[in-house]
């Protein structure tokens, strides 16, 4: 990993000041440079509940707000992989970091990344949400949509997901 990590990368990810990312160390072992990932209290989103929609939605626009922040720290978000072993949540308060896999998202653009992910979400949730997802597929794909849009919609989403789950709940 180490010839695929920047010298910049590498001090910015091991400083622990990244709140986008899994806090990481790289070392040397046998010879090869290796990756240490801290993960205490975060779980892999593969090991998460998503069958509230609220709770998934909320994930899905804390992990685009992650990948938007790896810009902050000059590393690019078309190489953060997002997938069920490289998102990670908080288990108690929901917070989102991403592990940072160095080189493995090299052959998958920004926005394949993002509808491999999309996808992976559509499969985890309850059907009743896949609309909102496919909504936001067609935004990333059609569209062409930024990030930054992207988050914007998924905030708009949410908000209409309360609604509707708070409508459900007082209809008798």
């Amino acid at each position: 990993p180490d010839e695929m990590v920047k010298p910049f990368e590498k001090k910015v990810l091991e400083s622990g000041l990244c709140d986008f990312a899994v806090p990481m160390s790289f070392f040397c072992h046998s010879g090869k440079q290796k990756i240490r990932y801290e993960c205490s209290g975060y779980v892999a989103l593969s090991e998460v509940d998503l069958t509230e929609i609220p709770t998934a939605f909320e994930i899905i626009e804390k992990t685009l707000l992650a990948l938007k922040k790896s810009g902050e720290y000059l590393i690019d978000p078309s190489k953060v992989l997002l997938n069920q072993d490289t998102v990670y949540v908080h288990h108690s308060h929901l917070d989102v970091r991403i592990a940072y896999v160095p080189g493995i998202c090299e052959g998958s653009p920004g926005r394949r990344n993002l509808m491999d992910f999309f996808r992976i979400m559509e499969k985890r949730i309850p059907l009743s949400g896949n609309s909102y997802l496919k909504n936001l597929m067609e935004e990333t794909t059609i569209n062409n949509r930024s990030l930054q849009d992207l988050i914007n919609i998924v905030g708009e989403m949410r908000r209409e997901i309360f609604l509707r789950e708070e409508n459900r709940d007082v209809e008798p």
